[in-house]
């Protein structure tokens, strides 16, 4: 227990330092004071358990001081000595509460014998305080779970929310989960409790699998600061980075379970914002602002730009496309389980392509299982990118040993085994970095024919072999060589062999 001695004479201090075995008695002499105003200050910064105070002090008389404590809320015992038998005094002094009026010069034994009574009372008042104190705590962290679970509430957590209501109390909600270092996540609650509890108003509880703080009126902009700083040391002190959502929004006891079902939404997502240390609505509702308009994500179209730039090795504008895709999924504040279907899908339909024009090629790649399984438990959309990179990097190199080393001859190799699809000059040009019209003389100069013409030749000669070949109609015929219309197939194919396919077919068949 502490015990503060304020007067204004220096003597009368030392003395009643020394008179009284306070250490005996239980007590530490925590400060002086040495006159009124100064007593005041240091009885709000000290907080004793017990005060020896005098009643005329410069400034402040000692009654004075006694009152505007009250007022502030402190709650510990007061001794007022005096030199003046003043009945006036001592009637406001017991008004007060104040434990005993000795006057001076002080009885030693007198005082001690005070002391001692006071002493039992101070600590019969703590074990009755530490108890409540306990049953409080309790009734109060129930009816929080309660209320965030949307469970019934007994009558005591009724009475105590009727309580909380009638406060009108603000509070915002603060939702941790520690993900690694499964041995220490005990530990690591108490480190942020014990942080948060010194710098903040807080209530903290276990709710499901996550540490949840209920943090009381306090500026947002503090509140940010804290836990920046909570987050740097936690990395620092366990290498981890804990995920943590915060609702900005003021709330009232009764939107508790409201506030918790959006923290626990904005947690969810952190697999898609990695690099956001702390999660809110505001945070997340500039990506965006910063995005483009929102799309439909058309994973087919996604899975075959891939394809080609896989089959011209640019890893740089695989990354580039993965990376935008990366940034419409936040643009769009998807939830964990759509960003893994997503980035599955493409990687499992360019494999797919892949195996379709080289099966050797495509073995490389993981079957759809796998892939899905690995990435379901990558730790954030980040690693999600990196794990499709290593696995397309290893396809590229496949395709580099097998492509000619001539930029035109490329050109060539890539047509060849894509004239099946809707291949366009602006096309090639983006995906080996030319200019169109350049390539478009380039490509006469070394074949010899305009691009289109060339395109047209390979499928018609294309076309003569299945119609030779292969029992198929000349509608599949047209749709395999790369005509999407029957009609200009027929047009096509008329120009260059002179006759229709048909006709061709018939010929042949003879």
């Amino acid at each position: 227990m502490k015990v503060l001695i304020i007067d204004d004479e220096p003597n009368v201090r030392e003395g009643l330092k020394k008179i009284i075995p306070w250490e005996a008695e239980g007590f530490d002499i925590c400060g002086e004071g040495i006159d009124g105003q100064d007593g005041l200050e240091k009885i709000m910064i000290l907080n004793p358990d017990l005060i020896l105070i005098d009643i005329r002090m410069p400034g402040l008389m000692g009654i004075e001081v006694i009152e505007e404590a009250k007022k502030r809320g402190f709650k510990g015992k007061f001794i007022i000595t005096t030199g003046y038998s003043d009945f006036t005094y001592a009637k406001r002094a017991m008004g007060l509460g104040v434990e005993a009026y000795i006057l001076k010069p002080i009885d030693e034994d007198e005082l001690i014998e005070m002391i001692e009574k006071i002493k039992d009372k101070i600590l019969k008042e703590k074990e009755i305080t530490q108890k409540l104190d306990v049953s409080e705590t309790y009734v109060i962290k129930s009816l929080l779970t309660h209320l965030l679970l949307g469970s019934s509430l007994s009558i005591m957590e009724q009475d105590k929310y009727n309580e909380l209501k009638e406060k009108n109390e603000n509070y915002q909600l603060l939702l941790v989960d520690i993900e690694d270092k499964k041995e220490t996540v005990s530990l690591i609650e108490e480190q942020i409790k014990d942080y948060l509890e010194a710098r903040l108003a807080v209530k903290t509880l276990i709710v499901e699998k996550y540490l949840l703080i209920i943090i009381q009126n306090k500026e947002q902009g503090y509140i940010d600061e804290v836990i920046d700083t909570l987050q740097e040391k936690l990395a620092k002190r366990y290498q981890i980075t804990c995920k943590m959502a915060l609702d900005t929004s003021l709330i009232k006891i009764q939107e508790i379970g409201e506030s918790y079902t959006l923290v626990k939404e904005l947690l969810d997502k952190k697999f898609l914002y990695p690099n956001e240390r702390l999660l809110t609505s505001k945070r997340i509702d500039r990506y965006a602002k910063e995005s483009e308009q929102s799309r439909i994500i058309n994973v087919e179209h996604v899975s075959e730009q891939i394809y080609r730039l896989l089959q011209v090795g640019d890893m740089i504008k695989i990354k580039q496309v993965l990376e935008e895709l990366k940034l419409q999924l936040q643009s769009e504040s998807v939830r964990k389980d759509k960003v893994i279907s997503v980035f599955s899908n493409i990687l499992v339909k360019t494999g797919t392509k892949t195996m379709e024009a080289n099966q050797e090629v495509g073995k490389l790649l993981p079957s759809g299982e796998q892939i899905i399984e690995v990435i379901y438990h990558c730790r954030d959309v980040e690693d999600v990118i990196e794990y499709i990179e290593e696995q397309l990097r290893i396809i590229v190199q496949e395709f580099k040993v097998s492509s000619p080393e001539n930029n035109m001859k490329k050109i060539i190799y890539y047509i060849e085994n894509n004239y099946n699809k809707e291949l366009k000059l602006e096309l090639l040009a983006e995906l080996f970095n030319y200019n169109s019209a350049y390539l478009g003389k380039s490509f006469k100069n070394y074949t010899g024919q305009s691009f289109n013409v060339y395109i047209d030749q390979l499928r018609i000669n294309r076309a003569k072999e299945l119609l030779r070949h292969k029992e198929m109609k000349v509608y599949e015929i047209a749709k395999a060589v790369g005509y999407k219309h029957i009609d200009y197939f027929h047009s096509k194919f008329k120009k260059y062999v002179g006759i229709s396919p048909l006709e061709y077919k018939k010929n042949c068949e003879k």
